[in-house]
């Protein structure tokens, strides 16, 4: 009996399409996976589900941490000022609020306010309790970070100026083992904030292979003679940073003696000079957030006014006012849950969509929602309730309007990401993480609409 082998083009396209069927199965099944498991993880409650992974994906709201800080502050003006003068000081006290604003914004402070309470200094019976030019400023912040940082960026002024020995002390003196820490050991420079154009705070190595956090200080180019005339004769030796009053040491490197390095070649053996790099860098620890703290302190600006600070009264998150005391994860879900059942109600008996754009439309809200929440849950990020809600709807309205609008909507699929990204780069507080959060829902939604169009459209041919 003679056996019949099938065409070889015949073969190939039967095995082709064999291939490529099965290929299409592992990819529906891989995006479904991927729908129902950022669902369940982005679910109030879901380590019910998973009672041997170890970790908790409970949401971390931020209700539960945030605090109340209260902080007076006095700025001390010169007595029997004239009008020029106080103006003039008015304008310094300005300026400083700007700079301490710029912290907290920095630091990531969901709401702060200066509030001028000077006529609380004047008694009852218009008797003064302190001199008439003083000005008393309160500031109150609500955070959910760390307070006991916070407090530190209102009230360090953080003047900071380089300082050298005097010669008449003897740092080495074994009775007096805190001397390198007294300011009157050191004689001022005049090297301060305003000859540098910016100091940055960076990781790197030292010297036993283990890695730190180091300040460089970068100074200005018109003040780059000033730097070098002052630290040149310190070169190899011990300096001083005073801080308010409280001085670091530091040590100027061997390369500040020297403009030119001479460089010999080997095989010409000719010479060559290369200018020497100068970097002045101070160890700041290998903490984090001292390091974060530190670079928002150096480069935020320097505060002019004269003022003095009392120490901060923290109110607990019990006696705390969140902007969304009321408004639980829970909550959102079940506000959402119903919108969404809304709009398919709507948009199907208004013919707005067919079956096929209204799966396409609730799987990609949906999905942008479940992996945003998702990263939320596993990375413990702490986010606002309100904030949940505010986002879920502007995603939601983003989609409807602008994937699944008219033909004249389609140009903002660009617009509205880019107004976004200049909020987060323009805007603090809560506007800055709103924008933040919606720009990056805002690319993920683009990503994934193509991508479950073609999966409903390929479940339906099934």
């Amino acid at each position: 009996m003679k056996l019949k082998l099938p065409d070889r083009k015949s073969f190939s396209k039967s095995f082709l399409f064999k291939t490529t069927k099965l290929s299409h199965y592992v990819t529906i099944f891989l995006i479904t996976t991927l729908l129902i498991g950022t669902l369940l993880v982005s679910l109030p409650k879901t380590e019910k589900f998973f009672p041997n992974s170890g970790g908790s994906f409970d949401l971390v709201t931020k209700e539960q941490n945030y605090r109340t800080v209260n902080i007076d502050m006095m700025f001390h003006l010169p007595d029997n000022a004239d009008t020029a003068t106080l103006r003039k000081e008015n304008i310094r006290i300005e300026r400083t609020l700007d700079v301490l604003a710029r912290r907290l914004n920095r630091y990531g402070v969901e709401h702060y306010s200066f509030v001028d309470a000077t006529d609380l200094l004047h008694g009852k019976n218009g008797e003064t309790l302190v001199p008439l030019s003083d000005k008393l400023i309160k500031v109150q912040i609500i955070t959910s970070e760390d307070p006991l940082p916070v407090e530190q960026l209102i009230r360090s002024p953080f003047h900071y100026e380089f300082v050298t020995p005097k010669p008449d002390v003897n740092f080495d003196d074994p009775q007096n083992q805190f001397a390198f820490l007294m300011e009157d050991n050191y004689e001022k420079t005049g090297l301060d904030a305003s000859a540098f154009r910016t100091v940055y705070i960076k990781e790197l190595p030292t010297q036993n292979g283990e890695k730190s956090y180091f300040a460089i200080f970068k100074p200005w180019p018109h003040k780059k003679s000033m730097f070098m005339r002052i630290l040149r004769p310190y070169a190899g030796e011990r300096i001083g940073l005073d801080i308010d009053g409280f001085v670091t040491p530091l040590y100027v490197p061997d390369s500040f003696a020297e403009d030119y390095r001479t460089t010999q070649s080997a095989s010409s053996r000719t010479t060559r000079k290369t200018p020497v790099q100068h970097l002045l860098a101070m160890n700041i620890g290998d903490d984090p957030q001292t390091a974060r703290l530190l670079d928002i302190l150096y480069n935020s600006g320097t505060v002019h006014a004269n003022y003095s600070a009392t120490p901060a009264n923290t109110k607990d998150a019990e006696d705390t006012e969140s902007p969304s005391t009321a408004l639980t994860y829970n909550t959102v879900v079940g506000t959402m849950a119903f919108v969404f059942a809304v709009l398919v109600i709507y948009a199907l008996l208004t013919k707005q969509m067919d079956v096929e754009d209204m799966s396409v439309f609730l799987l990609t809200c949906l999905s942008a929602l479940t992996i945003w929440i998702t990263y939320l849950k596993l990375s413990h990020t702490p986010v606002d309730a309100i904030m949940l809600l505010t986002v879920a709807f502007g995603i939601t309205i983003y989609v409807k309007h602008v994937l699944f609008g008219n033909v004249q909507d389609r140009f903002m699929e660009i617009a509205v990401p880019l107004l976004f990204f200049l909020g987060y780069v323009l805007l603090t507080g809560y506007n800055r993480t709103f924008s933040l959060y919606m720009l990056f829902l805002t690319i993920l939604v683009a990503i994934l609409k193509p991508i479950l169009t073609k999966y409903v459209y390929s479940i339906r041919d099934l």
